[in-house]
């Protein structure tokens, strides 16, 4: 009992799914009732490879081809496009298993057999909790790629020639625009730390802003009470330590406790693990908080860009002369880290390739089981 494949192993693409599973050839013996028993230590890829072998189907080896790891922005992107349109392939799987569930509670087999379901919520499983999840890291990590490739261009933006063949650079306005960005996955920002523009400083501040502009035309009435709000910001800040520019970019490290993960994941701890060995030490920090995986990208080489820029021997004014040497120095070691941000995201993608064609393979066989299961089970009670 099992299927012959006709068709050698190849590099498993949506398409070429379709034209392996038109070539399979399944016996006429009737599947028997068997016990399919998971080893609970495997991934969920070897755990379906267990059942397959327990029920005597033969699984094509997989052969991949290795893809060139351009970490361009441009091949990237187009490479997630690429991706996440033979991910589609997957929704398709799962649309068609609800479709077969729904047929088989309409028809009310009686006697079926209790692997049917566990197949099905097997399906549900690799879609839902992976396939479906992957989906959404890429998009967030190549959306984080962009933003961080725009981080690094603002240090053009705000150089320009300087005397005796040197160049200009204002870095607090390089640094500034910088960490506006990146404020979005960092859980920290200048305005805060260095500046005191928290929440409730800026909600005064617009008051202060609305009772100056009724002085311009002569209501002098409130003039107290003005005041009074100058001096809460003033005591505000105060209370807040606030940091000078160098200590606080000289110093800067995320506060993961107040950022927003890339994406969350709520599930079982061997979903945890899943993600874990899969992300840590790939450019990216995984946490546990409050009973989910929050997955966060790992910010080391902004701390490197910030540091490096404010150590250079730029003054903190609107701009000072550094050596074209020096300049062309931090450029360098800037596009570093710049380049160490892309491979991280080229890496995931690869890695949601690989993955992606082992899901894509097992759903499209345990699609074919659960076919066959319920055609001899529906023979079965007609009998």
């Amino acid at each position: 009992m099992g299927y012959e494949n006709n068709i050698s192993a190849t590099d498993w693409s949506c398409e070429s799914f379709h034209s392996v599973l038109a070539s399979v050839q399944t016996t006429q013996e009737p599947l028997l009732e068997v016990e399919t028993v998971f080893d609970k230590s495997h991934q969920l890829y070897h755990k379906a490879l267990d059942v397959f072998d327990q029920m005597q189907y033969s699984v094509p080896e997989e052969v991949h081809k290795q893809q060139q790891k351009d970490i361009l922005p441009a091949s990237i992107e187009g490479r997630k496009e690429t991706l996440l349109i033979e991910n589609k392939c997957a929704n398709d799987d799962y649309e068609e298993v609800k479709a077969l569930r729904a047929t088989r509670k309409t028809e009310n087999i009686a006697n079926g057999r209790s692997h049917i379901r566990g197949l099905s919520g097997t399906i549900d499983n690799i879609y839902t909790n992976y396939q479906k999840k992957y989906g959404e890291l890429v998009k967030a990590s190549t959306q984080y790629m962009h933003d961080m490739n725009t981080m690094v261009s603002k240090l053009s933006r705000h150089m320009e020639a300087g005397s005796d063949g040197k160049i200009k650079l204002a870095k607090e306005y390089v640094l500034g625009d910088m960490d506006s960005i990146v404020s979005k996955y960092s859980g920290t920002s200048m305005k805060i730390e260095v500046l005191g523009e928290t929440e409730e400083v800026k909600k005064l501040q617009k008051q202060i802003k609305e009772m100056g502009n009724l002085f311009v035309i002569g209501m002098t009435g409130k003039l107290s009470e003005y005041n009074e709000l100058h001096a809460k910001v003033a005591n505000i800040k105060k209370s807040l330590n606030l940091k000078g520019y160098g200590e606080y970019y000289g110093g800067w490290s995320p506060n993961l406790d107040n950022a927003k993960p890339l994406m969350e994941v709520k599930g079982t701890t061997q979903e945890y693990e899943f993600w874990e060995k899969k992300l840590t030490d790939q450019g990216f920090v995984t946490k546990r908080v409050n009973g989910k995986l929050c997955i966060y990208p790992d910010l080391k080489p902004v701390k490197e860009i910030f540091y490096a820029i404010n150590h250079s021997s730029g003054e903190w004014n609107d701009g000072s002369d550094i050596s074209a040497q020096e300049f062309q120095s931090l450029q360098s070691a800037v596009e570093n880290q710049k380049n160490a941000i892309n491979s991280s995201v080229s890496r995931l993608l690869e890695t949601f390739r690989q993955d992606n064609s082992h899901f894509e393979t097992l759903t499209q066989l345990l699609i074919q089981l659960y076919k066959d299961l319920q055609q001899y089970n529906n023979g079965y009670v007609n009998m």
